[in-house]
């Protein structure tokens, strides 16, 4: 569902990092997120 990517989508950009001396400058990952529904 679209409103389920915009959250996502939301959720990610918001999402902070802590800083790695030991990492390469560029890194690339992949982030899950996953939904339930509760009423």
């Amino acid at each position: 569902a679209q409103c389920l990517v915009s959250q996502a989508k939301e959720a990610a950009l918001k999402t902070k990092w802590s800083a790695d001396a030991k990492a390469p400058s560029k890194q690339v990952g992949t982030i899950k997120y996953r939904f339930s529904l509760s009423q």
